[in-house]
Order: structure tokens, then sequence, then C-alpha cells
């Protein structure tokens, strides 16, 4: 899995040093897969539907925390071997994005 250093260092600040910023990224990392994990299939779309959503409509550039959780997201699609049903869901998004503006 490819991490963002910038990600941790935007979302989880030292506490004393960098170790437990880093320690703190990985368990919000690992307890949004396991989260992921427990969901059925439609519910994994929704979320990957809310994501992309916020990704795409941020006026400043996307959150790294909106991008980091829909790379999960894929990869849990990834893991299931359904990464068809991710990229169906993003380009939902993304045309009902183009038609609006």
């Amino acid at each position: 899995m490819h991490v963002d250093s910038d990600f941790f260092a935007t979302c989880f600040p030292p506490i004393h040093d960098g170790r437990a910023a880093i320690m703190n990224g990985f368990c919000a990392g690992a307890n949004f897969r396991e989260y992921l994990h427990e969901l059925d299939d439609e519910e994994l779309s929704r979320e990957e539907r809310n994501y992309v959503f916020l990704c795409e409509t941020s006026l400043g550039g996307p959150w790294k925390i909106d991008l980091f959780k829909t790379n999960l997201i894929k990869e849990e699609f990834e893991r299931r071997g359904k990464l068809a049903v991710f990229e169906v869901a993003e380009k939902l998004i993304l045309n009902s994005l183009k038609r609006s503006c």
C-alpha cells in the first residue's frame, strides 16, 4: 500500500516526536480498512460514491484524508476481485457532476 507521508503530517501532527504521529496514522488507516472489510458490496459502493464526491467537489482541491480513504476503498474492491464495481460507481459520480456544471 502506498502511504502518503504528507497525509500523516497533516492529519496527525506529532505529539512529542514523529513516531507518535505515524503510529496514530497507521491506526486510523487500519481502523478504516477494518470498517471496509465489514461492509457488504452495496455499502462499500455507497462509501465510495461519498468519498469520490468529496474529492471532486472540494473547492481548494481534494482533502488528503478523502483521497486516502478513496484509495483504501479501491483496495478493498480489488481484494474482493470487484474492481469493476469501483470503476462504475466512480464514473457515475463523475458523470453526474459534469452534467450539473
